[in-house]
């Protein structure tokens, strides 16, 4: 007998796409589309899903910080900005087999994005995934998007 645990070795991978809409811009800019990296608090999580025991990611976020991105971050380097993601799927392979989370992020100050964060709450929260990128200039009135595709 097969043990349905070694079925599924996989571990979620996919991009984020890190858009800007400048104050005179009409449409969005993309900025960065980058390989994710899933944490290992991150892959912990997802394995509660799978048994209904953990929370969703819910929320992206944006930050200053420049340290590498690693699968031992529980946090971002310096967060900046975190919003609601509106959740659904898409698909990249076969029907609807990508959970896709689409970010907007409204910048009230001036600061260089270099990082953002896939989390499963508000304020807090458990780092799905991070990456970190050259840095987008962002002031007062530009909108951000953030978007996770995530594929198992």
């Amino acid at each position: 007998m097969v043990d349905s645990a070694f079925l599924c070795k996989t571990s979620p991978f996919g991009m984020v796409e890190i858009w800007r809409k400048g104050l005179t811009d009409r449409y969005f800019h993309l900025m960065h589309d980058i390989k994710n990296l899933i944490t290992n608090v991150g892959k912990a999580e997802f394995a509660n899903i799978q048994i209904a025991a953990g929370t969703a990611p819910s929320h992206a976020a944006v930050g200053t910080g420049v340290t590498a991105a690693n699968i031992l971050d529980t946090t971002l380097g310096t967060e900046k900005y975190r919003a609601t993601a509106t959740r659904s799927r898409t698909t990249l392979t076969v029907a609807n087999d990508t959970a896709y989370y689409d970010t907007t992020i409204n910048v009230d100050a001036t600061w260089d994005i270099t990082e953002a964060g896939l989390l499963n709450a508000a304020s807090s929260g458990i780092l799905f995934a991070r990456q970190v990128f050259t840095a987008v200039p962002v002031s007062n009135g530009v909108v951000l998007k953030v978007i996770w595709k995530l594929q198992n």
